[in-house]
């Protein structure tokens, strides 16, 4: 019984599946629309515009569902004809009799209560009963079907993406296809009937691959769309791909993006205009810039010269050829004009570049290159004079002046000839030097030069003229000398110099004498020195004034200073020797010298034995036994070992101690390594035997430091059974040294250090040992294994020589047999 009601179910559900895997047609729209319910409660999946009310078919969406307290509208009732009452369900008609009664043809057949029986057909009893069961039997499936059908969800096309950017592309070229998938989310097949590029830009979009369209996509299956793009303009370029699908709905759109970008050509200057040049004469080099005001990189072939004039025009640097410019880079062509011919020369510059084809509302671009201009010029000669006249320095009497040059340049296209060179007036002042230009032709741009002196024979100014004949222009040109004689004086001051009492080994002065240039030309002080009887304690310093001449109303000074060798007057003299007429003038020297004398209270500071990064301290007492003022300028320690000394305090740098005073110096000493050391104490000072020097000397010993002493250095053990603890053996740790000995640690090291273990000892209680200390270290063998057990005791410290280890040596034996 249960079997004959599964049966028409599963076929119901069977046809139900076939029937949504066809997409819907008008008519079945039709007959959908007729049996849907009046009324149109919320939906429960995507929401879909309703159409026009001309317009009664429906789309392929699932119907909304009644609220929880109403029923789903059965088979029956979707069959049944409008106004009537509904039909019994297949369930009903189905049911087994202990949950519902068995129904006739009659009572399936009988009207509704409170309404009157429908005509009776004038056919037979039996006929009635076939098409009862032919109704049931037809009502069965459709029912089933309709009630699947009301319970899957509706198509649900979700887009892999909201935006298709397709970035920077240039100009004519295509990008990248960007690939759009489409997957249904819903329980129904989703057919999607056509894509469309929509906007005024969406002939620059184009579909290259579809699987989409016209596909019928299952359920939780999906698709794709590549999309590619090709510019054909510069900046932001955009449409939108629509997506329609059946039944007809609102489409689903994506904007689809990206930029046109393309290189741009641009010559700056448009035009290179080199002037008027002679034939056959070079022009200056000019620059042309090739810059990419594009937005992509511009690829330029080969730069050529075009036109009848090319020849004329020569190539000094290309930087553009077969380069690449970036947007906003730019490259340079460098060019010079060399005329072959009179009149006006033109070219013009050319080269390829993948420049892109000209967008709309450009300006149709120029036929050719830019143009490269110049004027030829006739041959003919042109002189030009440097300088048009010589002024010469001021220049002494009697002596000549640096040569001053005129250089004859030929500016001409022609050769031009030099007939003579003379100089008119103040002859025997100006001489023309010989050399230059003796051969007298220039060819065009050639030069020469004539050298022109200045020679005075008296005070004054001088003036003549240098005529230069030629045959160019007006055959004659004349170039103004102008030079000016003088001649130096000289004044002294003062005329005698006295340095009084000055101390013997100590300096008088310095004492200067001024000289004075009081003539209208240069002085130049050619030598300063001293003599006479005590010229060795006179010294004289020219500073400035021999080094260069003196101007005229300048002046310069000489110092002098006074060294006495001995006690009582000196005297000598200095000698000036300079370019005046004088020749050379004398100054008086004299002064008188004292002594002093520097004493020391000892001759060496010794300092004995002191240990490193401790201190010893030692003073110094110097005293002035002369007659005169003793002046220390400083006292500085010398020596290898000088850094082991410290000055700590001194009274006596730059002293000056009078007759029977004194100073003091104290020394201290910090060695910072052992051993002797050695140093020395220089005074320096203005009395005879300096510097003074007095020796330093002490001897540096060791800090103190721990030492370690290990009894015995070797433990044998006796044999052991393996597995079994043998009896302890002890270590003693003496510290010998003077400074406490600190243990850090102890490590079992070597070939089976396994087999011993370490056991507390009075090192641990007491892991820091005063000097002179001991304790002790327990060790006892446990072998692993048969034979000969061999490790050793590492003892980390802080002595020297660390670390120190133990042999610890033993045999295992076997255990007894049980």
């Amino acid at each position: 019984m249960n079997d004959k009601r599964r049966s028409p179910r599963q076929a119901d559900l069977d046809m139900a599946d076939e029937l949504l895997d066809l997409p819907l047609t008008p008519r079945t729209a039709e007959k959908e629309g007729a049996a849907a319910p009046k009324e149109s409660p919320s939906p429960t999946a995507v929401e879909v515009p309703a159409p026009p009310e001309e317009e009664l078919q429906p789309t392929v969406v699932e119907l909304p569902a009644p609220p929880e307290e109403e029923l789903r509208p059965t088979a029956a009732e979707l069959l049944a004809p409008l106004g009537e009452e509904p039909r019994p369900t297949a369930a009903e008609l189905l049911a087994p009799p202990e949950e519902e009664p068995r129904h006739t043809a009659a009572e399936l057949l009988a009207p509704p209560v409170g309404q009157p029986p429908p005509p009776r057909a004038a056919a037979a009893p039996g006929s009635a009963k076939r098409w009862l069961w032919l109704l049931v039997l037809l009502a069965l499936p459709l029912g089933a079907i309709g009630g699947y059908f009301l319970r899957l969800d509706p198509p649900l096309a979700v887009l892999s993406e909201d935006l298709l950017d397709f970035g920077e592309v240039r100009i004519g070229s295509t990008s990248p296809p960007r690939t759009l998938e489409i997957r249904n989310e819903g329980q129904r097949s989703l057919l999607i009937t056509q894509l469309v590029l929509e906007d005024e830009m969406a002939a620059e979009f184009a579909v290259v691959a579809d699987s989409c369209t016209e596909r019928k996509v299952p359920a939780q299956s999906q698709c794709s769309v590549d999309v590619a793009f090709k510019p054909a303009g510069s900046g932001p370029r955009k449409a939108r791909l629509e997506i329609l699908s059946a039944p007809p709905g609102r489409p689903q759109t994506v904007p689809v993006i990206g930029i046109g970008v393309a290189g741009r050509l641009n010559f700056e200057p448009p035009e290179l205009d080199f002037g008027q040049h002679t034939v056959a004469t070079a022009s200056s080099p000019a620059t042309m810039w090739l810059s990419n005001t594009g937005s992509a990189p511009l690829e330029i072939g080969r730069i050529e010269l075009a036109g009848l004039a090319g020849a004329d025009f020569v190539t000094l640097a290309d930087e553009c050829s077969t380069h690449t410019l970036a947007p906003g880079e730019r490259c340079s062509l460098r060019y010079r004009f060399i005329p072959t011919a009179e009149g006006e020369r033109r070219a013009t510059v050319r080269g390829a570049s993948d420049v892109a084809e000209q967008e709309p509302g450009d300006e149709a671009p120029a036929p050719q290159g830019p143009w490269l201009v110049g004027i030829g010029l006739a041959q003919e000669p042109l002189l030009r004079l440097e300088p048009e006249h010589l002024d010469f320095e001021s220049t002494l009497v009697g002596e000549s002046s640096p040569p001053r040059t005129v250089t004859f340049t030929n500016e001409g296209t022609g050769p031009l000839t030099i007939a003579q060179l003379s100089v008119e007036g103040a002859q025997g002042r100006f001489d023309i030097l010989p050399g230059g230009c003796d051969d007298g032709r220039l060819e065009p741009g050639t030069s020469c030069s004539a050298d022109v002196v200045f020679r005075p024979s008296r005070e004054g100014a001088a003036r003549a003229v240098l005529e230069i004949r030629h045959d160019a222009g007006q055959g004659l040109h004349r170039v103004a000398l102008i030079g000016t004689g003088t001649a130096p004086h000289v004044f002294l001051e003062p005329l005698r110099l006295s340095f009084g009492e000055v101390p013997i080994g100590k300096t008088g002065g310095p004492h200067t004498v001024r000289i004075v240039n009081s003539g209208t030309g240069e002085l130049r002080v050619n030598e300063v020195r001293t003599r006479g009887d005590d010229a060795g304690s006179f010294s004289a310093s020219a500073g400035s004034c021999t080094g260069a001449p003196l101007e005229p109303g300048a002046n310069c000074t000489i110092g002098v200073r006074f060294q006495p060798r001995r006690d009582g007057p000196h005297r000598a003299e200095l000698v000036i020797r300079h370019s005046a007429a004088e020749g050379s003038q004398r100054v008086p020297l004299n002064g008188l010298g004292t002594t002093a004398r520097l004493s020391l209270d000892r001759s060496s500071l010794d300092f004995g034995e002191v240990r490193v990064a401790q201190v010893s301290h030692r003073r110094l007492v110097v005293s002035n036994t002369g007659r005169a003022v003793l002046g220390i300028r400083r006292v500085r320690l010398a020596g290898s070992y000088a850094r082991d000394f410290e000055l700590t305090a001194d009274s006596c740098s730059g002293a000056a101690l009078k007759p029977e005073t004194s100073c003091t110096v104290n020394v201290r000493f910090v060695p910072s390594t052992a051993g002797s050391r050695t140093a020395v104490l220089e005074i320096e000072h203005d009395a005879a035997g300096s510097p003074r020097e007095v020796a330093l000397s002490a001897t540096a010993t060791p800090p103190p430091a721990p030492e370690i002493r290990l009894e015995p250095k070797r433990l044998e053990f006796a044999s052991q059974q393996v597995g079994e603890y043998g009896p302890i053996l002890h270590i003693t740790v003496r510290n010998s040294g003077n400074a406490p000995l600190v243990l850090r640690g102890l490590r079992l090291i070597g070939e089976h250090p396994q087999d011993f273990l370490t056991v507390a000892g009075s090192c641990d209680e007491t892991p820091r040992l005063p000097a002179g200390a001991e304790c002790t270290l327990g060790v006892r063998m446990a072998p692993t294994a048969e034979g000969l057990r061999s490790a050793r005791l590492a003892i980390d410290h802080n002595a020297a020589g660390g670390p120190h280890t133990v042999e610890l040596v033993g045999r295992g034996t076997a255990p007894p047999i049980p």
